[in-house]
């Protein structure tokens, strides 16, 4: 499972779905929660995958994202 904490932001998650793809990480499920005041929001994203971690800097480097959790 992937978690991203990120800004409500248009394209945010384009471009962590485009890492993934990139990556060839197959998503299976996913769940996008907005908070109150519509700026902040956390994805939770299922995935085939196990760990992949070696494009997550550059990802949250480039994007309004806070914070992103593999597990």
């Amino acid at each position: 499972m992937l978690v991203v904490r990120h800004r409500d932001r248009p394209g945010v998650l384009a471009h962590v779905f485009d890492h993934l793809r990139n990556g060839h990480i197959n998503v299976q499920e996913t769940e996008n929660v907005i908070f109150e005041g519509a700026q902040a929001a956390v994805a939770r994203i299922n995935w085939t995958a196990r760990r992949p971690t070696t494009c997550w800097p550059r990802c949250r480097a480039a994007t309004p994202i806070s914070s992103i959790f593999t597990w």
